[in-house]
């Protein structure tokens, strides 16, 4: 159910492949970037999350980024460690895909490799 309402909200981004030649997370961001799926802004620094107001330190707004669930068809060491440091990113297999990951994330990005992993994991045939 938690699939088909994210595919019906078209929050689903599909992907003939999803590889990376060296794990740098600069290049996994520009991927993000060209889906639309991280704004273009330069990152604030630790200084700027926390604002001074009337003599007291008060935290900024919360970032309004997407949270995306990467859903890879294997394990894919460089995809992990170039996901890993960027923010409401989160890197699974197929195979250990759960409904808590599914909600918590507002998107999910997979290579079309991942459905069939998915498919051949989840969906019993009669």
């Amino acid at each position: 159910m938690t699939l088909s309402d994210k595919a019906a909200n078209k929050n689903i981004i599909l992907l003939d492949q999803l590889t990376l030649d060296e794990a740098k997370t600069k290049i996994f961001f520009k991927i993000l970037q060209s889906l639309k799926l991280r704004s273009t802004k330069v990152a604030k620094s630790k200084d700027d999350k926390k604002v001074k107001k009337g003599g007291k330190r008060v935290k900024a707004e919360k970032s309004k980024e997407k949270s995306i669930l990467v859903v890879l068809p294997s394990k894919d060491e460089s995809i992990n460690r170039s996901a890993r440091n960027i923010p409401m990113v989160k890197t699974i297999n197929a195979k250990s895909l759960n409904v808590y990951d599914v909600l918590k994330y507002q998107y999910l990005l997979m290579p079309v490799g991942a459905i069939e992993i998915i498919k051949k994991t989840f969906v019993k045939s009669i």
